[in-house]
Parts: structure tokens; C-alpha cells; sequence
């Protein structure tokens, strides 16, 4: 079943028969998993935000982790507006998993223009400045996930991945 076009607050869970890489993790065969696609515009983070929480609340996924999830997932979506193309069909691709409490994310675009070479993320989140006015939104994704990373495939597409939920003690302020 292809991914569902979402240019309104809907998402189409699917159902994958074969396991599907999301970076440095998986998405395990046999979980439903939420598939969309958004138009690479201003409003993406916010439609993305709505229907991927409305989905996991509706599989019972606490509101202090649906939170989080809200965070980093409008922080990747925004970087792949800022930073990237779009896919070649003018989109960006949003996908989630439920897994044994983990919800597993994962936001692909169509890459950087002119970056040549892909930069593995994770845990390369430098400092910024204190009156920075950008710079930490991967800061936030890699305080907030139990883990991240990205990829870069040879079709030139490139993916963030994040796994949040696995320690669900309450975080420190």
C-alpha cells in the first residue's frame, strides 16, 4: 500500500509485511506503522505533529511521551523544510512505529543541495552559542530520544531517525 499524500491533518496506518531499515534501527514486520506523506511547506511540522500523536494516543501512548514525540518530531520536520529538498514528488515522507512501548520516527527529504558526502549524526550534536538564534534543534532531538541518527541513501534521499520511550523514568529539568 503506498503512503498516504497528506495535505490535511489525516494519516493512513498501514500494515508492512517485511522489515523495513530506519537508520540505525528497525521497523519489526508485523507492527502497524504510520506512513504519509506532506507537501515541503510551512505547515508540515504542525500536520505531521497532529496526525502522528492523534495515532499514537489512539494506541494508548502516554501523554509525557506523545510530548516528546511532538518536540523532536516538529524539530526534524522543520530542519527537512530549512535545510532540504523535498522528494522528487515535492514531498517529505513521515513514518512511526509502536514497538513494545518504543515509538520508532523517521523523516526522509530529498537531501541538503551541494552536500556531497553524508556526515553520520549521531551524537556529532556541536555547541551553540548562548545568543545563537538557531542551532539547537538536533540538541533537543538527541535530549529527547533514547536514540538518533541519519542516513543517506544511494538515491540520494536522506532520513532522521529517532527512538524515544525506551526509559520512561522522569527526565531531570
Amino acid at each position: 500500500m503506498a503512503p498516504a499524500r497528506c495535505s490535511a491533518a489525516a494519516a493512513v496506518t498501514v500494515m508492512r509485511a517485511s522489515v523495513l531499515a530506519l537508520g540505525g534501527a528497525r521497523l519489526r514486520a508485523g507492527h502497524e506503522e504510520g506512513d504519509l506523506r506532506l507537501d515541503h511547506d510551512l505547515t508540515a511540522a504542525s500536520r505531521a505533529r497532529r496526525a502522528v500523536t492523534a495515532d499514537l494516543r489512539d494506541r494508548g501512548v502516554d501523554d509525557e511521551l506523545l510530548a516528546e514525540v511532538a518536540v523532536v518530531l516538529s524539530e526534524v520536520v522543520a530542519n527537512a523544510l530549512r535545510h532540504a529538498r523535498p522528494l522528487p514528488d515535492g514531498t517529505i515522507r513521515v513514518r512511526w512505529q509502536l514497538d513494545d512501548g518504543d515509538v520508532h520516527l523517521q523523516v526522509t527529504d530529498g537531501c541538503s543541495p551541494g552536500r556531497s558526502t553524508h556526515r553520520p549524526l549521531q551524537g556529532d550534536v556541536t555547541a551553540v552559542a548562548d545568543l545563537a538564534t538557531g542551532g539547537r534543534g538536533l540538541r533537543i532531538v538527541a535530549g529527547l530520544s533514547d536514540v538518533w541518527g541519519s542516513t543517506r541513501d544511494v538515491d540520494g534521499r536522506c532520513t532522521v531517525w529517532a527512538v524515544l520511550g525506551g526509559d520512561r523514568q522522569p527526565r531531570s529539568a
